[in-house]
């Protein structure tokens, strides 16, 4: 995907992206469209905010946050309005009740049991180190699922093969590392931010696919077990563009009439 739309004009990568996540839809897949309608609007939006004005870090930041936020309520929108199909919708007002509202909690119910782990052992749990007997009902109580259910979660699999597994790249590492492992995780999640503000800024191909697989990754940061060789490419990449945009000549102010 990514040599394909590398190979074309910015106009047709951003049209592939827009049909991509259009594909994502009619799949019933939430997750790729809101990751790849989230990048076709960076690089929508950060140029043309580039070009109105110089903005800061920060400020570009808190654009990323909003453009985040607001594609995550349309694509929520629209998948309660149906256009996912009838079983995605049904699945997601149900993770919705689920979660009394929250669909993080009702639909990722790893993150109920990793916030119920992190209230009963802040420090983690240590790396390689399995589930003890009295480590079961704390975690897989905080589940946002039903009793029934409880057992047969992702998370219940992975204890009763003896392993301590969240479905989640921040809560594995707080899991086996602790807070440093947390304060790790939050680090690397903010350079790919940075390099995908970065990426969508300079408006070519190229750094349209940057964008697609910072914005992927930083969604298995939070929702997936990302593999580390996979976390190590994408930190890689994160670091020469940053490095790159480092030594780019700033923008000359526009002429005055």
């Amino acid at each position: 995907m990514a040599l394909g739309i590398a190979a074309v004009s910015i106009r047709m990568s951003l049209t592939t992206l827009l049909l991509l996540a259009i594909v994502s839809v009619v799949s019933g897949y939430r997750s790729w469209a809101l990751g790849l309608l989230l990048a076709a609007v960076l690089c929508v939006a950060l140029p043309r905010v580039d070009r109105i004005r110089r903005t800061s870090t920060a400020s570009k930041f808190m654009l990323f946050a909003a453009i985040a936020a607001g594609s995550a309520w349309l694509v929520f929108e629209l998948v309660l309005g149906g256009l996912f199909g009838e079983p995605v919708r049904e699945r997601t007002e149900l993770q919705l009740r689920w979660g009394d509202g929250n669909i993080v909690l009702g639909g990722r119910s790893e993150w109920g049991a990793a916030l119920a782990g992190f209230i009963y052992r802040p420090l983690g749990f240590g790396s390689g180190v399995g589930p003890a007997a009295i480590d079961w009902a704390p975690i897989i109580s905080g589940q946002r699922v039903p009793d029934g259910l409880k057992d047969y979660t992702t998370v219940a699999q992975y204890m009763t093969a003896g392993r301590i597994e969240f479905h989640s790249t921040f809560w594995n590492f707080w899991s086996h590392y602790g807070l440093v492992g947390m304060v790790l995780i939050a680090y690397a999640g903010w350079m790919l931010i940075r390099s995908s503000i970065g990426s969508a800024s300079v408006a070519n191909p190229t750094s349209i696919v940057v964008v697609v697989l910072m914005v992927e990754i930083l969604w298995n940061l939070l929702f997936s077990p990302t593999v580390i060789v996979t976390l190590g490419v994408a930190m890689g990449v994160a670091l020469f563009k940053l490095h790159a945009d480092d030594e780019r000549p700033p923008l000359l102010p526009a002429p005055s009439e």
